[in-house]
């Protein structure tokens, strides 16, 4: 509630529902900690193998579009 009522006088953002509740059921025991670091643990790894998977989507996004851009430039040649 704090927080809100910061928002209205300060315009400071409140904290996201989602962060809110996390920490929540943290200070509940809800969440071990040793879920926390296997999450995190997964996640370092997983960023390690995100610079390929970028890569590959940006290859594949630059293929689409210059097939749109192929498929553009037969369309406006037909139409001239």
């Amino acid at each position: 509630m704090e927080e809100r009522l910061a928002f209205y006088d300060k315009g400071v953002a409140p904290t996201k529902n989602v962060v809110a509740m996390a920490a929540a059921m943290a200070d509940a025991g809800l969440i071990s900690g040793k879920k926390k670091k296997e999450k995190k643990r997964k996640a370092a790894e997983g960023e390690a193998g995100d610079d390929a998977a970028e890569g590959a989507e940006a290859a594949a996004a630059a293929a689409k579009a210059a097939k749109k851009a192929a498929k553009k430039a037969k369309k406006a040649a037909a139409e001239a």
